[in-house]
């Protein structure tokens, strides 16, 4: 095997990297069928990982304070045993998984 071959290969299983922008269409285009994983890390330092989805729905402008809009939070679905609100602080998130792929948030 020639390294170009392997080069391409390990390209297969690197993570790709998609901008703020993208992350945020591809989490309004979730639903509770389709879930994203979203990976961030929170005010004190630890990493978590949610499956979340956007509910339309359930999402109207009281869901999010002016206060955490301001500050880049979102309040957001996530499935578990009892689905549950979790507030999301844009800026901290580092990882998606959607469609079967993991993706770099930069």
């Amino acid at each position: 095997m020639t390294s170009n071959s392997v080069h391409n290969r390990l390209l297969n299983f690197a993570m790709e990297e998609i901008t703020f922008a993208r992350f945020q269409k591809i989490l309004f285009a979730s639903s509770k069928e389709e879930p994203v994983r979203v990976a961030w890390e929170t005010n004190e330092g630890n990493n978590r990982y949610y499956w979340m989805y956007w509910d339309r729905a359930e999402y109207t402008a009281d869901a999010a304070s002016k206060t955490k809009s301001a500050e880049g939070m979102v309040n957001i679905q996530c499935l578990g045993d009892i689905d549950d609100w979790r507030t999301l602080d844009y800026t901290s998130v580092s990882k998606v998984h959607y469609n079967g792929r993991t993706y770099k948030v930069k």
